[in-house]
């Protein structure tokens, strides 16, 4: 089964899809270039009546979080994707992991009253609610302070419509340490015994040390030794406080040393119970 969001669908995809003759609900608006005859499409209250059935659900993209939550706002899928899509209750749930990080999250309409003072800079400050790196910014010291939230608002008054508000909320920010160290984008899932599996590690590289952007990731032999067995340990540790089963992640993880800590929290781009297609 799968949330089909028109907006990122590859002809891979749909090879698959038209094959296996998978379940799909198609999200957004369709038109007739893209809807193939030969899929197996199903209206929302057949396809989500066959989830209670224990079948296995994706999405391609992360607004299929709204209508997971429409339909089955009682079920782990959502339940899991809602909190790993807030920053600030990962940053919460895994601070027994990592102790002596700092973060705080604040009203949006409050960050202008905030003591600067108080900000161990340099820090990153971003949506707690966010996706591809939208109103990502890093301030050096406390000169920058106002130039980024600044730019902070104006990206998430831009960001408005083009997402839904589970996608990226504008609400609520978070600030945190910035994390020094290589930075590696990991995709993977955990099977039905909640063990995790790696299927995909790139490394990102930025143009200097302010970049936020997501303009590189590549991968190589090399890039997959660097990190795979902390980032295998990672998964590990976040299964000791939240108990994932047959549910994919991607996340990014910065090194430096033996210091191995989330860059991001593992926001979810695909949603459920996996299964290799």
């Amino acid at each position: 089964m799968i949330i089909l969001n028109e907006s990122i669908v590859s002809p891979i995809l749909l090879k698959v899809l038209e094959e296996q003759q998978i379940p799909v609900l198609e999200q957004g608006q369709w038109g007739d270039t893209l809807t193939s005859e030969k899929l197996n499409i199903q209206k929302d209250t057949e396809f989500f009546k066959s989830m209670e059935k224990d079948k296995r659900i994706l999405t391609n993209s992360e607004n299929g979080i709204t209508l997971l939550g429409h339909f089955q706002p009682n079920s782990n899928e959502y339940i899991w994707s809602k909190l790993l899509k807030d920053k600030s209750q990962v940053r919460n749930l895994t601070k027994s992991l990592y102790p002596d990080f700092y973060f705080q999250d604040i009203d949006l309409s409050m960050i202008s009253e905030l003591d600067k003072n108080q900000i161990p800079f340099p820090v990153v400050i971003k949506p707690n609610i966010g996706y591809s790196s939208v109103g990502v910014h890093k301030v050096k010291n406390e000169q920058d302070w106002d130039i980024a939230v600044n730019q902070l608002k104006a990206d998430l008054l831009h960001s408005d419509g083009l997402y839904d508000s589970e996608v990226v909320g504008s609400q609520t920010v978070l600030i945190e340490e910035w994390i020094q160290g290589e930075e590696y984008a990991i995709d993977g899932y955990y099977n039905q015994d909640g063990e995790p599996v790696i299927l995909n590690v790139f490394k990102r590289l930025f143009k200097d040390d302010y970049d936020t952007s997501d303009r590189i990731y590549y991968t190589s032999k090399l890039a997959i030794n660097e990190i795979y067995h902390d980032a295998l340990k990672f998964m590990k540790n976040i299964q000791t406080v939240l108990p994932l089963r047959d549910y994919p992640v991607h996340f990014e993880i910065r090194k430096k040393g033996n210091r191995v800590i989330p860059s991001k929290s593992i926001p979810c781009v695909l949603l459920g119970r996996v299964q290799r297609i």
